[in-house]
């Protein structure tokens, strides 16, 4: 479970809040300052533990433990491969928890210098798993750990590399964080503590050290594993003892924490945990993803961040050269194998998106609810005028973004209220399915209020930053893998004072068996595959990352869908479906 917490620091402005998320893993790999020197690698990155460090026995049998397990380190199918494959999930959480913040630069997010000139430090980062990957985004980075074998595996990882750029970038130092702290007080931007604190006896003077290495303002990450019953049945007893996907002997329950406990600690400490994310690793699968459960938690803490999610991308590279014009087709590397999936579901809709009665009439139908919804939240900010909310003309004016458009359903009705509707979305078949519609109309109002493209909200953002009125995010989230980052793009297109309306499904059991269950593979109410539970959202949870982003969340509405009726009404229970409002309260 990731958890995400933040120091309060009584003269530091409040508005600061974001939210980090952290993944889990052993080691990071870091080096800095080499230019280049290979042969400079192990002389400069490898220091003996200092003599007056106190290490207690179960420490020492720790180190001992990990240090056993060097020569597999960097073995991707050897026992370290499910710490290898959680980097596809914690390295975008680290980043994008760094561009919620405001610490990096948003417009830099899918590019190999995302994280430049952030000074990050990982306490335990082994032999360098996950340092390397964020040394490889050009951040600055200091590994530390107490065995020398493993810092001596990190260096040799790191000369083989022969990669000028992650020499320039990490340093690697046998050293406790009690030692290291002495030097570094208030130094740097985030401390990563990723599948250690399951390690150490003495939790409290750790953190606490951990803590003053940070500058006010900064993060902390955390995973770990929870004192579960759970955890020692399945993560602990199957997983090492059963199974041996985990060397044996890797974990102790009795040195395991709770997410409350290590929030209780850091509250002592003026932290504020604001974030607590449940983490699975499928062992047939081999691949992390969120789950409501609390097997692993995440902590950030120090002011700032922002959370993680659900199955996340990794880049690379930079996808600036995609086009305005461009196809799904066109963009493989902006997206990630579910979204690509849930792009080529809804494009095999494209010929009934317009038939009423069809496959799709419960989206048909919401316009019943959700435009009224959009036109009444931005009357009651005072965004235009109450007298003219009857007439076909109340949004004229608006500037509206419909992210995740389809093929128009819910556009062209904004568009008859005289709003200003761009309409994006990443499917070329509905773009064009809604082009051509909207030709058929022959009306010249709504060709003059509406533009289509074919977009990610990511690319659109860069040239419409604080631009919008109102972004309208309608049955889309629960399309999202990359929650975080598809919001942070979203509330950059909005002005300051702009709304957000969300309307998408809660994750609670009801929506399992009425909407997913019974609504997609009994009742056929929606097409069979739309809607993956592990990927829909609770309302709390995407305040949570609004209020990261400087928007505070002003309205909740419950609703539901009658099937037999083919009808929505608002409900006082938010446990189905919902809709929300956040209003931007300033820049972001």
């Amino acid at each position: 479970m990731s958890t995400y917490t933040l120091k309060s620091l009584r003269n530091i402005v409040q508005r600061q809040r974001q939210i980090s998320l952290i993944c889990r893993g052993n080691g990071i790999r870091c080096f800095a300052g080499i230019d280049g020197i290979r042969e400079n690698v192990t002389k400069n990155c490898t220091l003996p533990v200092e003599p007056q460090q106190q290490i207690s026995d179960h420490t020492k049998r720790d180190v001992q433990h990990h240090s056993n397990k060097a020569e597999d380190w960097w073995d991707f199918d050897g026992p370290m491969k499910a710490l290898h494959r959680m980097n596809l999930l914690r390295v975008p959480f680290i980043r994008d928890g760094l561009v919620a913040r405001g610490s990096v630069d948003s417009k830099l997010i899918n590019t190999n210098n995302v994280l430049q000139n952030q000074q990050i430090l990982e306490v335990g980062c082994g032999g360098g798993i996950l340092t390397e990957q964020l040394a490889r985004l050009d951040a600055k980075i200091t590994g530390i750990d107490l065995s020398d074998v493993l810092i001596n595996v990190a260096c040799e990882h790191l000369k083989q590399e022969a990669n000028a750029r992650l020499l320039n970038n990490i340093t690697y130092k046998t050293e406790s964080i009690e030692a290291h702290m002495q030097d570094k007080k208030n130094f740097y931007d985030a401390v990563i503590i990723s599948e250690v604190l399951e390690h150490i006896d003495n939790k409290e003077p750790f953190l606490k050290a951990c803590i003053q290495c940070l500058k006010p303002g900064g993060s902390v990450f955390i995973t770990t594993l929870n004192q579960t019953i759970r955890m020692w049945i399945v993560g602990i007893l199957i997983a090492e003892y059963v199974l041996g996907f985990i060397p044996i002997g890797t974990h102790h329950w009795k040195y395991m924490i709770s997410p409350l406990n290590v929030q209780k600690m850091l509250d002592t400490m003026g932290c504020q945990t604001i974030l607590v994310n449940g983490w699975t690793y499928q062992y047939r699968r081999q691949v992390w993803h969120r789950n409501v459960t609390s097997r692993i938690i995440g902590l950030q803490t120090k002011l700032p961040l922002n959370y993680g999610r659900y199955r996340v991308r990794f880049y690379n590279a930079t996808i600036d050269n995609i086009r305005e014009t461009a196809s799904a087709s066109d963009l493989p590397q902006a997206m990630s194998d579910v979204a690509k999936r849930e792009v080529q579901h809804h494009s095999n809709l494209a010929d009934e998106w317009w038939n009423v009665n069809g496959p799709l009439q419960a989206l048909h139908s919401l316009n019943s609810i959700r435009v009224p919804f959009i036109r009444d939240g931005l009357v009651a900010r005072g965004s235009i005028d109450a007298k003219a909310v009857s007439t076909t003309h109340v949004l004229e004016n608006q500037q509206i973004l419909e992210v995740g458009c389809g093929g128009g359903i819910l556009t062209e009705h904004l568009a008859r209220l005289d709003a200003k509707v761009t309409g994006i979305d990443l499917s070329d078949a509905l773009i064009n399915v809604a082009r051509e519609h909207l030709k058929q109309q022959a009306n010249a109002r709504l060709l003059k209020n509406i533009t289509y493209k074919i977009e990610p909200i990511e690319i659109h953002m860069k040239d419409k930053c604080n631009f919008y009125d109102a972004v309208v995010i309608s049955e889309v989230l629960e399309h999202i893998d990359d929650k975080v980052a598809f919001l942070t793009a979203c509330v950059h297109s909005i002005k300051p004072g702009g709304s957000v309306f969300i309307t998408t499904l809660n994750q609670t059991i009801p929506m399992w068996l009425g909407g997913i269950l019974v609504g997609e593979y009994v009742i056929n109410a929606a097409p069979k595959g739309t809607h993956r539970w592990e990927q829909l959202i609770s309302p709390l949870n995407v305040q949570r990352i609004l209020d990261t982003m400087g928007c505070q969340t002003i309205l909740v509405n419950g609703s539901i869908y009658e099937f037999w009726r083919n009808s929505w009404r608002w409900i006082n229970s938010t446990s189905m479906c919902y809709a929300l409002q956040a209003i931007k309260t300033g820049s972001f």
